[in-house]
């Protein structure tokens, strides 16, 4: 593995182009869930992430036609979605926009 920098633009890559960044209303809560996702067919990739932050769940997600690949999916929310944003964000150029409220969401001293 490259160092931490090379690590988290490549990751920055990834959720740019593959990912979903978003503060999801719940209708239980009177705030959002900060939430990262990175859905995709390899595994190696998907497993990359989780291993490059310690951090989120991996999920094998239900095939939607019996002919398309299997996939799979990352998922990190609050205070980790909070952790893997500020390292990412200076990489990030897509989804620059909905990092930065998710960097919003949590003082950074809390």
């Amino acid at each position: 593995m490259g160092s931490s920098n090379e690590n988290y633009a490549y990751t920055a890559g990834l959720i740019d182009g593959e990912g979903h960044v978003s503060i999801i209303n719940r209708p239980d809560r009177r705030t959002g869930v900060p939430t990262i996702v990175v859905e995709m067919s390899s595994y190696e990739v998907i497993t990359y992430l989780r291993d490059t932050f310690n951090l989120g769940r991996i999920y094998r997600c239900k095939k939607r036609k019996d002919h398309y690949k299997q996939t799979w999916r990352w998922k990190v929310t609050y205070r980790q979605a909070h952790s893997v944003a500020r390292k990412i964000y200076p990489y990030i150029r897509e989804k620059k926009d909905k990092m930065y409220c998710i960097l919003q969401y949590y003082p950074e001293n809390a």
